[in-house]
């Protein structure tokens, strides 16, 4: 009995900072936390730049570095996920895969080359696909060539395998810098609106806007606003809510000593305060509001413990920046006084985050969740819960294809086809006349196996695949390649800190697209038993697949909608996968996956390969 006791006390005194570490972390609004911050810059001169897809845009220096920002969680029932933020145009899903495989494998190699364990107290590697969450800024001055996929890598004559690991090495460095920075921390959030003089937002496409049902922020319809004078146009844009104009902030705080560890914010902007007439790599008006926080917090990106200040992003389908100087030229050089946009709306958005940074902020409080589920976007039939009209169109998914009106390129830049315009649908348009007669000349030739057949492209126009993108006006029909000019296995995501959530989709998803997903998150875990006091949206994330509109954008085809892939029920597909992932966070399951995108096992080698062989020589 004397060693049954004593054996006892022993066994209690050793678990005894288990206990206390139980009752630390996790309550209170206090978790383990850990942020990271790495280069993922890639090459300086040479590399053509993403965004724009202008080929002869290439790069010529350095303007500020591009970098990943990461924050790793972990609660008290060992739990843990991870958020990184990338300066950069998108994020291809193989990059994702591959960073989650590193990641998952238990062990890697630290900046210095030490080998940093990942595994839990049993053993098991703690990252894997699901609970890594990887987002970009969207920036038009980063570069392209580090997809896997035709349409995103074509600008750029192929894949760029040093960059594609320059950018997968600089993410997996920061979440190795964050795990190894894990501390009990306290979380808050702040959210505040950029108004007046921090008003540095605004809707890039308000008639398509106006046309939708619910979320518009305005009661007037597309044909009263037309017949408004400009004036009175420009009191309706400023006066309404047509873009989120509120920026979300995590702020993180050591618990031991109440260190500034860092912080991350959410907000609605395009990084296209510069035009393609640049050709310095920098992360646009959100790359240097990262800059100019992480600076007047003393940060320094050398030391694995910097302050990390990260901008990531929201909804930003249909907002832009405000613009001093711009170059409306699509092909023109020189824009060196375009910077001055990028300076002028980085200031707004910094100083405004600076601001929310020192608010006392609502305390993040519970537990961890996470949940992620690939979904084949070309085929997902809808409930009569989410299905658009289903009287009137199809309620499914179509295959990946492009409107007319994804030629044009945004109202902001414009390109020189001027056989399409915004608007042009099969409700108000016919055929137009070259294209019609190129499917026709084309279709014979489809079923060839060329690798990149134009044929697949422009001759697979079935009447089935018209009616299931209708309105649309198809052009080019990317889902008929072989390999896919574009990835149609997408991941949806769910996290849940505490009471916060945060929804993931690969698309550039529109204000009001934005705003239906994140009141379907909330409403259904609110019914899964899982309330949550604010949803986080975050788009362009984890893959990249152009646009999302609402349905009713959608039938309006401006630019966004031409380039939304899927159909008119693309958001009704995600809004419903979203509500699954709820029930699964509910269940108190980790997600489930099933299919993994076999494409990425034997990834394409497509053009890149002679590209690339030509640059070695």
């Amino acid at each position: 009995m004397r060693f049954i006791r004593s054996f006892s006390l022993i066994f209690i005194v050793a678990l005894m900072p288990v206990f206390l570490y139980a009752q630390q972390v996790g309550a209170d609004g206090t978790f383990e936390a850990g942020l990271g911050i790495f280069d993922i810059t890639g090459p300086p001169v040479g590399q053509v730049m993403g965004g724009y897809a202008v080929s002869k845009q290439k790069t010529l220096g350095i303007r500020n570095r591009l970098m990943a920002r990461s924050f790793v969680l972990r609660d008290s029932e060992g739990r843990v996920l991870s958020y990184t933020a990338v300066d950069d145009w998108s994020v291809s899903q193989a990059i994702k895969l591959e960073v989650a495989r590193r990641l998952a494998a238990g062990k890697v190699a630290d900046e210095e080359g030490k080998t940093v364990s990942l595994l839990d107290a049993f053993g098991r590697p703690v990252f894997s696909a699901h609970n890594i969450m990887i987002t970009a800024s969207h920036t038009h001055s980063g570069l392209a060539g580090y997809d896997h996929h035709t349409m995103y890598n074509i600008s750029a004559g192929g894949h760029n395998p040093r960059l594609f690991e320059d950018h997968v090495n600089g993410i997996v460095q920061s979440i190795v810098r964050a795990w190894k920075n894990l501390e009990p921390a306290e979380l808050s959030w702040t959210v505040g609106r950029l108004d007046g003089a921090y008003n540095v937002n605004r809707n890039r496409s308000i008639e398509a806007h106006l046309n939708n049902l619910t979320d518009k922020g305005v009661d007037i319809t597309p044909q009263e606003f037309a017949e408004l004078s400009e004036e009175e146009q420009r009191v309706v844009v400023e006066e309404a809510d047509t873009v989120d104009k509120e920026m979300v902030m995590i702020r993180f705080r050591s618990l031991d000593d109440g260190r500034d560890l860092g912080c991350f914010n959410w907000y609605s902007i395009h990084p296209t305060s510069i035009s393609c007439t640049n050709r310095m790599i920098s992360g646009d008006n959100r790359g240097f509001a990262e800059q100019i926080f992480e600076s007047a917090m003393g940060a320094d990106h050398r030391r694995p413990d910097s302050f990390v200040a990260a901008a990531a992003t929201a909804s930003l389908g249909d907002v832009d920046a405000p613009r001093l100087r711009y170059h409306e030229d699509l092909y023109g050089y020189p824009a060196e006084d375009e910077w001055i946009n990028v300076n002028y709306s980085a200031a707004a958005q910094a100083a405004r985050a600076m601001e929310l940074y020192e608010e006392e902020g609502k305390a993040v409080q519970g537990q961890l969740g996470f949940a992620m589920n690939y979904i084949h976007m070309n085929r997902v039939f809808l409930s009569s819960e989410f299905a658009w009209k289903p009287e009137q169109y199809s309620p499914r998914t179509a295959s990946a294809a492009n409107g007319y009106a994804s030629a044009i390129g945004s109202e902001v830049h414009q390109t020189p086809l001027k056989s399409f315009y915004e608007g042009q649908s099969t409700l108000n348009s016919p055929k137009v006349g070259w294209v019609k007669g190129a499917v026709n000349f084309l279709k014979p030739l489809r079923n060839t196996d060329r690798k990149y057949d134009f044929a697949r492209l422009l001759g697979s126009h079935t009447e089935e695949l018209e009616e299931l993108h209708a309105p649309k006006h198809l052009l080019l029909n990317a889902g008929a390649a072989s390999p896919e000019w574009v990835p149609q296995t997408l991941p949806v995501q769910l996290y849940r800190i505490g009471n916060l959530a945060i929804v993931a989709i690969p698309f550039e998803t529109t204000t009001a697209s934005g705003r239906r997903l994140r009141r379907t998150v909330k409403e259904k875990l609110a019914e899964s038993g899982l309330p949550v006091d604010r949803v986080i949206y975050t788009g362009n994330t984890n893959a990249y697949c152009g646009y999302m509109t609402t349905p009713e954008e959608y039938e309006a085809q401006h630019y966004e909608g031409g380039f939304t892939m899927f159909g008119i029920n693309q958001l009704p597909a995600c809004r419903q996968e979203a509500a699954r992932l709820c029930s699964l966070l509910a269940d108190s399951r980790t997600g489930r996956q099933t299919d993994d995108p076999d494409w990425i096992a034997v990834a394409p080698a497509d053009i890149s390969d002679s590209v690339i062989m030509k640059r070695e020589r």
